[in-house]
């Protein structure tokens, strides 16, 4: 029994053995390298909250740029109607003469002009708009042309009037066909109108 004894004695001095060892390793090795793991898990915690931070407030930017960009757009679209990108001569005499007939005027004669660049006179400046001049020769009595003008000022478009020339239609041979034929004039109207250059 004493043999028995003995040989417990070792296997359970070997078992404490064993056990500081491995506790003695796990303090000195392991934790230290589990608490650096820890520590950089924390980090990168910490990192992606800050990341998810700024993509949330990113987020909410989204909608708010989204915002401003379909309000850019829908002034652009309108600038379009002020200032077209192409000028469309049979659109814009229709609209015109929509005007005239409600202005009780006629007009004879509707020539464009030849076009000029904005700030022709300083070559090197390169404007975004181009001046189209638009002649015009207009039959009717001086309040319906000032009525006429009035409508056009109205349009979207931008229509500016650059000169006007008035004479009775007497003194120039016409006959209109309306009964008052005594205040009749003849207008001879440059106007200008603008479009984007490409």
């Amino acid at each position: 029994m004493n043999e028995k004894f003995k040989l417990g004695i070792i296997v359970l001095a070997l078992g404490v053995f064993y056990g500081s060892y491995e506790l003695y390793d796990f303090f000195s090795v392991d934790q230290v390298r589990m608490q650096a793991e820890i520590s950089s898990n924390n980090q990168t915690l910490n990192d992606n909250r800050n990341q998810l931070t700024k993509l949330k407030s990113f987020s909410a930017g989204i909608n708010e740029i989204k915002q401003r960009l379909k309000k850019t757009n829908t002034e652009f679209e309108e600038a379009l109607l002020i200032i077209p990108r192409a000028l469309d001569l049979s659109q814009l005499l229709f609209r015109l003469n929509v005007l005239a007939k409600n202005s009780g005027i006629e007009i004879e004669t509707f020539k464009p002009l030849k076009e000029e660049p904005v700030g022709a006179e300083a070559p090197k400046v390169k404007s975004f708009y181009r001046d189209v001049p638009l002649e015009m020769q207009l039959h009717g009595s001086f309040s319906q042309t000032l009525v006429f003008f009035d409508q056009v000022s109205r349009t979207k478009r931008i229509m500016n009037v650059e000169s006007v020339k008035m004479l009775p239609a007497q003194e120039n041979g016409i006959t209109l066909g309306s009964a008052n034929q005594s205040n009749a004039i003849v207008s001879t109207v440059l106007f200008k109108t603008y479009r984007f250059s490409e």
